[in-house]
């Protein structure tokens, strides 16, 4: 019961641990991969979701977005400064990880 309410409750967040290769040139494409799943699979139609990867070699690279008012942000480590912000619908979160685009790309 506990792993159940756990994994509810957690729904709109992940984490994942990547490596850098020629696949994931950068944690932001996975971040938004991982991402635009959690928003197309969400079974509680959260208002805001969360996605992170993260590995030994470089930054961590954070993705937010907010259902309600179509709000994508990606950033960097908190010290870094930089970020992007764009207005996309789910539909096109889902054409930006398919095409697996990358914050500068976009």
């Amino acid at each position: 019961m506990p792993y159940g309410v756990s994994k509810i409750t957690k729904s709109n967040t992940s984490y994942t641990w990547y490596k850098q290769t020629s696949e994931h040139d950068g944690g932001d494409t996975l971040a938004i991969r991982e991402l635009s799943k959690l928003v197309e699979r969400n079974f509680l139609d959260r208002e805001y979701y969360e996605a992170v990867a993260y590995t030994d070699e470089a930054m961590r690279y954070y993705v937010n977005y907010n259902k309600k008012h179509q709000a994508l942000l990606i950033t960097g480590d908190p010290q870094s400064g930089w970020s992007c912000f764009f207005y996309a619908t789910p539909a096109q979160l889902k054409m930006v990880a398919e095409r697996r685009l990358s914050c500068d790309s976009l």
